[in-house]
């Protein structure tokens, strides 16, 4: 559900290391850091709209994570200290800061409230996979992806006199990658819930019931 703290801790931690380090810009579906590598960075993203997933070894792909602009990543992997667990890739035209690991300690260090913001957000990182995790424990695809869309109009949304509009353009593939379904299954079950009045479907999705959550 939606939580005004989440854009408070977005401003301020991209207010602390937007110019930090180097800007790198990437179209649509790159490749920006591969899972079991060793980063010498912590990125900000600064525009656009980051994928976080992994990937099995018959190369079926899992999504995790889409962050936006004041989002953090590979913070956890430098508090770790091991090497990176995810593979992360541009979903849209993105923009990002490479703050190296030494600069991203130091500000950590002398500046001791920004500490509050990165918790804040690794807390909600942390909320969405628990959310993840207990649908794709309890509940049937349907109900993965009600809850899938809800969450996503709440993280990606816009309010509308209709209900409220995902930004992103998901296609049917990107959404089975969230919920560990497939494409097939997703168009069909977003073809009952738009009948059922849930949903209005027209390039992007709108959602119409979001008291569902």
């Amino acid at each position: 559900m939606y939580n005004p703290k989440i854009e408070t801790y977005r401003k301020e931690i991209y207010k602390c290391f937007y110019d930090k380090g180097k800007t790198l810009n990437f179209k649509k579906n790159s490749t920006i850091d591969n899972s079991h590598s060793v980063s010498k960075y912590v990125y900000l993203v600064k525009s656009g709209c980051i994928k976080q997933s992994i990937i099995d070894y018959d190369g079926y792909e899992r999504t995790l994570l889409l962050l936006k602009k004041g989002d953090l990543f590979g913070e956890i992997t430098y508090f770790c200290g091991d090497d990176n667990k995810v593979i992360t890739n541009s979903f849209t035209n993105s923009e990002i800061e490479e703050i190296p690991i030494s600069v991203f300690d130091e500000i950590i260090s002398q500046h001791s409230s920004v500490n509050y913001y990165i918790n804040l957000m690794i807390s909600n990182k942390f909320r969405i996979l628990l959310a993840q995790l207990q649908d794709s424990s309890f509940r049937n695809v349907e109900e993965r992806l009600i809850n899938l869309l809800i969450r996503l109009s709440y993280q990606h949304g816009e309010e509308t006199n209709n209900g409220i509009k995902i930004t992103h353009q998901f296609t049917h593939e990107d959404l089975a990658q969230m919920i560990s379904s497939t494409r097939s299954t997703v168009s069909r079950k977003l073809k009952i819930l738009e009948k059922k009045g849930i949903i209005e479907i027209n390039k992007n999705i709108t959602v119409k019931v979001p008291d569902l959550y």
